[in-house]
């Protein structure tokens, strides 16, 4: 008997979308400066794998020039969590005389990622 891939991948999302969910009422617990330490390790561990997994999506998708996405994970990995570093995002984020802004958990976030993306720009420089 043959298993329709599209029905099991759909199950393991949402199988993925509830873990995150639990794991997101955990987070939610955490004072910002173990919120901190987590995404420093995130950031640290993407970095350290930026190459290999730049390699791996040209790889597998066949599209692409390896050195562009590792740049690519460079960036997402070292960039922008320089430029998160330092801010709050727990509690009184910000205050003012008449306003004062709380950040909040605001649940789990799951996207779609497509093996392929702008395989025309990509493929006429592979």
């Amino acid at each position: 008997m043959s298993v329709d891939k599209d029905l099991v991948s759909v199950q393991q999302a949402r199988d993925l979308v509830e873990a995150a969910h639990r794991a997101q009422a955990q987070v939610a617990e955490f004072d910002q400066a173990k919120i901190d330490r987590i995404c420093e390790a995130m950031a640290r561990a993407a970095l350290g794998e930026a190459a290999r997994l730049g390699a791996m999506a040209v790889e597998e998708t066949g599209f692409g020039v390896a050195d562009d996405k590792r740049e690519k994970n460079r960036f997402a990995a070292e960039d922008v969590w320089n430029y998160f570093r330092g801010l709050r995002t727990k509690g009184v984020v910000s205050e003012t005389k008449d306003v004062v802004e709380i950040a909040s958990p605001r649940g789990v976030v799951a996207g779609i990622i497509l093996p392929l993306i702008q395989p025309r720009l990509q493929s006429s420089r592979s």
